[in-house]
């Protein structure tokens, strides 16, 4: 048994030791292929112009992902793609208003695809909520909602697991933007950990989730509605919380897994199993459009991926751009 377990220690350490490095050779050749780029556009166009800029040399060097696991490659394409859509969105101006209604838009057409689905989804997506898979029986005595317990026990325990979720996702969230602060100043992490804004998303979760749960088992027991419409319904009326505190990643989230159940409901039906090549082209589409954007409209550019940069430049985006269009543009 000691063997064994220093076996498994062994190739999990070995494991781990092997994605960061392979996250690091990701980091790098980014950056090698962007910079090369921008210099061999510049000889063959002769002179630096607003595409070949950031725009092109963004595009090719999403080439790197494939140093990535297929695990990491499928993370790092969906983190850009919500950075991307919340780009178009701040690019749209939408306010919160509208954020709320796009919300409760997609939150209703989402869980519509979520209630009538006929198996479990076999993809990674963010999204907090999978209400359960129906369950098909002939048995008329059988309680017609399709989790055990009673629908009061259901209703109350997922309100109060989402609100806990809730919570940990906002303060995973803070502590992750918060961390040089923390290094520095240790104490204010009972800050970071008792913020209001967690309490807040939380209670969001939770209503969400409670709000959904309540309408779907009423549809159920009364039969008012016609079962295929549940998720709709109960979907768009449990969007009406964001009302209260509008955080614009969820609207993001609900976009994006509704476009990805849409995506592999097509491949399903024409039978496309592989997927590396779409993958691989989102990827360099959206990380171009992220890069260009950053640089040349910062007020609109994803906060997420606007952070990674500065990371990656040591908070020198504004100084690199300043350089690039005073030596090229002026």
């Amino acid at each position: 048994m000691a063997i064994d377990y220093r076996r498994k220690k062994k190739n999990i350490l070995k494991t781990f030791v092997i994605r960061e490095l392979r996250s690091i050779l990701y980091g790098a050749s980014l950056s090698l292929i962007i910079i090369s780029s921008i210099c061999l556009l510049g000889k063959i166009c002769g002179r630096i112009h607003y595409y070949n800029l950031l725009l092109i040399p963004g595009f090719l060097s999403g080439l790197g992902i494939l140093v990535e696991s297929d695990e990491n490659q499928t993370l790092d394409t969906l983190i850009f793609f919500n950075s991307f859509i919340e780009t178009n969105l701040n690019a749209l101006k939408v306010n919160t208003t509208k954020q709320a209604i796009l919300f409760v838009i997609f939150s209703g057409i989402l869980m519509q695809l979520f209630e009538n689905r006929k198996e479990e989804l076999n993809f990674n997506y963010w999204w907090f909520y999978t209400p359960p898979l129906k369950k098909i029986s002939n048995d008329n005595h059988q309680n017609k909602c399709s989790h055990e317990n009673s629908c009061r026990f259901f209703i109350t325990n997922g309100v109060k697991n989402y609100f806990m979720l809730g919570a940990g996702i906002n303060i995973t969230k803070r502590l992750l933007g918060s961390f040089k602060l923390l290094i520095k100043s240790p104490a204010k992490l009972v800050n970071v950990v008792f913020h209001k804004s967690n309490v807040y998303f939380g209670l969001l979760i939770a209503a969400y989730v409670g709000i959904y749960r309540a309408i779907t088992c009423y549809l159920r027991q009364t039969q008012l509605l016609s079962e295929k419409w549940h998720g709709l319904l109960a979907g768009a009326i449990s969007g009406v919380p964001y009302c209260f505190y509008p955080t614009i990643q969820l609207p993001v989230l609900a976009i994006t897994t509704t476009l990805q159940i849409f995506y592999h409901n097509l491949c399903k039906h024409y039978n496309i199993t592989n997927h590396f090549y779409q993958r691989l082209l989102l990827y360099q589409c959206v990380h171009a459009c992220n890069l260009h954007t950053n640089f040349f409209y910062p007020n609109i550019s994803s906060p997420y991926y606007s952070k990674m940069v500065d990371a990656c430049t040591n908070r020198l985006t504004s100084k690199i751009y300043d350089q690039l269009v005073e030596k090229y543009f002026l």
